[in-house]
């Protein structure tokens, strides 16, 4: 089985992960809100819930016909009466015919693990319309999706009111501020020195070379071995001289990449990289070809 991790990751931690995962998949949920919100005026409006008249500028919502088949088996409940969100196939009012669901017309349940998601249109469909004032004003109903930026607005969602994100950011904020500033001072203070550059100095080369008319190929790697040590030397120490403040410059960078993953990160030119990999995991190559025995 699986056990318990041995220590308790923190709730930030938890958060950053879980936002990532849902930005994934928000934006296309977002961009079909739309459509059910016409659908369910649509449906309000047969009743007279709703104004009959719609916007002429919003898309029309196709009514179906004919009932189709419930994905369990059972016969569609008629609850005209609890108000849900069906409209008769045009008979005379009245008439105790089966109701054709709108629900059923905007998705596809072919798994029957997805009897659940039946189940729960089921008590929307009941459940909604009897909110009070709910279609008083239709224009949200016929408003289009947000963009991007709005939708996948993880500090107005999440962070404005989580206090563990919220408290996290602050701090973040504090050490990206205190960060740059010391990698500043440090900065002005390493070019303010006398010795902005460590000494360098190649090696001299060895006396049986020196006494040597023309040197031998071993005096001449030995110098040019001896020389590269040299150079790599001196490279460690300037590196080394301008270590603390790219240090804290980094820390400073740091604490701003995690503090921006509790904003709108999610672009489109994030998205069109996690597409990217997924040929990597399902090839396209494999679509359409039988499954192997």
């Amino acid at each position: 089985g699986v056990g318990k991790i041995p220590f308790a990751p923190p709730r930030w931690l938890t958060h950053l992960l879980l936002n990532r995962f849902l930005d994934q998949d928000t934006y296309l949920l977002a961009t079909q809100q739309p459509n059910v919100l016409r659908a369910e005026l649509q449906a309000a409006a047969s009743f007279g819930h709703a104004p009959a008249s719609v916007s002429p500028r919003s898309p029309a919502v196709s009514v179906p016909t004919s009932a189709p088949a419930v994905a369990d088996g059972t016969a569609a409940p008629h609850a005209e009466a609890a108000g849900d969100l069906t409209t008769h196939s045009g008979e005379a009012p009245g008439h105790s015919s089966a109701p054709v669901p709108l629900r059923r017309s905007l998705y596809k349940y072919r798994s029957p693990t997805e009897r659940l998601l039946l189940e729960v249109g089921r008590f929307l469909d009941a459940t909604v319309p009897r909110m009070p004032q709910r279609y008083t004003d239709a224009r949200p109903f016929l408003a289009t999706c947000p963009p991007r930026d709005i939708v996948l607005d993880r500090f107005a969602q999440h962070t404005s009111v989580c206090p563990d994100s919220l408290r996290l950011v602050g701090r973040l904020r504090a050490v990206q501020t205190a960060a740059w500033a010391a990698a500043l001072f440090l900065t002005v203070r390493r070019l303010a020195s006398p010795t902005l550059f460590p000494p360098f100095s190649l090696p001299p080369p060895s006396g049986a070379a020196l006494g040597a008319a023309t040197p031998t190929v071993a005096a001449a790697a030995v110098l040019l071995c001896r020389s590269l040590a040299a150079v790599a030397t001196w490279l460690a120490v300037l590196v080394a001289s301008w270590a603390p403040p790219l240090l804290v410059a980094a820390l400073g960078w740091g604490a701003r990449y995690v503090s921006r993953e509790f904003r709108f990160a999610f672009s489109e030119a994030d998205r069109d990289a996690a597409l990217a990999k997924v040929p990597g995991v399902f090839r396209d190559s494999r679509l359409g070809q039988p499954r192997p025995a």
